[in-house]
């Protein structure tokens, strides 16, 4: 080559390696990436994303060049190469779908076998379910989708399918922005429903038969106290806060239902001058750090509350004049309330049979005399500022003259029938939304409905349970099913897919039990 040519070739390589680009990257060498989100490298099983990465030298600029993408799973085998595109240090990975849970490998090479490498980790993303499905029944299922961290996952499919319970084909549906959807499902035998996401299965329900007899909760209690002990252990593994009443009146007691589900507190019942060791035990198991007691000193001792805070326990006490100004006390722990019921003061098991329903509704209960409403009531229901009361009982026990002087305030609506069982009738008719779960237990909740004895506490420690499950009460007598609570039964079975009695044989009859369940499967 003579000298005119060989100055010209170094004049052309010069201008080659002064250009910037992927032509003059040719002595970058790659070295190490980042992803660009926290979501480039966690990924949900079965979908298809692209994943972003940041792309460095050696010499920790961006890297940019030709580059070429595979991936390994958790095995270490190589899935396949996958398409990468970009430029000055952002780079796209295309088309990236992971079908197995664990940690992957992403490598990106150069066109020197120079490569930088990332851990990406797959997970299914976590399916909350509720609703309980059974054989030829309509139930509204509802779910929410979260990361395994909780957080929920918005704007995702989740198909359902129900083929082993019977029915054809497959739905899919779209959590909405926090995560959740519902939809209505009628199974027409036993199997499963299965939820999946991307083809990979995420939650599971089974169908059972249409209707189930459930186990007695508290069949060999002797006392209260060990009923409520028995209704503790079936709905609360574990507790911030326990509420104490006492175990020879529900007057005090009579309006916690709604205070019992707002702090999702169960509710132990206890002699008035000594606590038990055993209640000790079960505030102890649920790790309770409060403890609120409903009722005045006679009603749980001083000494009980003295034992308590010097064991460590925040301990308060919610106590009136009377019952009246207690249930005022308890409903001060709400807010202002579109809705507000009112019971007679003297017929607990009025006030009983609307209570779960009522604290689910985040809704107060009042009480009131049978012709005139009391100070603490009315101060309550100014402050509450409810747009409708509804009256709990009949004019037997609720006047037309209290029925009147609320209507100048508020709108009124009456709930009542000749006695507590055609009261807790219009309840149902009124409140039943089609729960799966029915709870029978005593109605006998007065002194006076047991010749001076211990009233049981079964109802008022049901609604409790039932208010967290949510379940529907109905309380009976001991040895018989009356006619309004039969008709009700009867014309709402189809949705019960389970009943259980909370008491013993002699709350509730085994007799009667028995009885229930033969209507309820016929």
């Amino acid at each position: 080559m003579n000298r005119k040519y060989w100055i010209i070739f170094l004049v052309i390589c010069a201008m080659i390696f002064s250009f910037p680009g992927p032509v003059g990257a040719a002595g970058q060498e790659l070295d190490y990436l980042e992803f660009q989100t926290e979501k480039d490298n966690n990924l949900l099983i079965g979908e298809t994303v692209d994943i972003k990465v940041i792309l460095f030298d050696e010499d920790d600029e961006l890297f940019s060049g030709s580059t070429y993408a595979y991936i390994a799973d958790p095995d270490g085998e190589i899935l396949g190469y996958y398409s990468i595109g970009g430029g000055d240090g952002y780079y796209t990975v295309y088309g990236v779908t992971l079908d197995r849970e664990g940690e992957y490998s992403l490598h990106i090479r150069d066109s020197e076998w120079n490569y930088a490498s990332g851990v990406i980790t797959v997970r299914k993303p976590l399916l909350r379910l509720s609703g309980q499905l059974a054989e030829d029944r309509k139930t509204e299922i509802k779910a929410k989708l979260t990361d395994v961290d909780g957080k929920a996952l918005p704007r995702k499919s989740v198909t359902v399918d129900a083929s082993d319970a019977g029915l054809q084909g497959t739905e899919t549906y779209t959590t909405s922005y926090d995560g959740t959807f519902s939809f209505w499902i009628t199974p027409s035998k036993q199997g499963k429903v299965k939820f999946l996401y991307h083809g990979h299965e995420i939650g599971l329900l089974e169908v059972g038969p249409s209707f189930v007899q459930g186990s007695r909760i508290g069949g060999t209690a002797r006392n209260n106290t060990e009923l409520s002990l028995a209704v503790a252990r079936e709905g609360w593994d574990s507790a911030h806060t326990v509420i104490l009443i006492r175990d020879d009146s529900l007057a005090d007691a009579l309006t916690s239902v709604p205070l019992s589900y707002k702090y999702n507190a169960p509710v132990l019942m206890t002699p008035a001058q000594d606590l038990p060791q055993s209640l000790l035990a079960e505030i102890n198991r649920l790790e309770a750090e409060r403890v609120i007691i409903i009722g005045g000193k006679e009603a749980v001792s001083p000494n009980i509350a003295s034992l308590l805070q010097n064991l460590g326990y925040m301990v308060e006490r919610i106590a009136g004049a009377d019952r009246y100004d207690t249930a005022a006390r308890i409903a001060a722990r709400f807010d202002s309330a579109d809705t507000v019921y009112l019971a007679y003061g003297q017929g607990e098991a009025d006030a009983l049979a609307a209570s779960s329903f009522a604290a689910r509704k985040g809704i107060p209960i009042l009480l009131t005399e049978k012709n005139t409403v009391p100070q603490a009531t009315q101060e309550q229901l100014e402050r509450l500022d409810p747009l409708q009361v509804v009256l709990l009982g009949g004019q037997g026990v609720i006047g037309s003259a209290v029925e009147e002087a609320l209507k100048k305030n508020y709108l009124v609506e009456r709930w009542g029938g000749a006695d507590r069982y055609e009261t807790a009738w219009a309840i149902l008719r009124n409140l039943f939304d089609g729960e799966s779960t029915a709870y029978f237990c005593s109605a006998l909740v007065s002194p006076k409905d047991v010749a001076g004895g211990k009233p049981y506490g079964d109802a008022l420690l049901a609604a409790s349970l039932a208010a967290k499950k949510e379940a529907v009460v109905i309380n009976l007598p001991p040895n018989h099913l009356p006619g309004a609570l039969e008709y009700f039964l009867t014309f709402n079975k189809g949705y019960l897919a389970e009943a259980r009695v909370i008491g013993n044989r002699t709350a509730i009859s085994p007799i009667l039990e028995k009885q229930l369940e033969q209507m309820l499967t016929r």
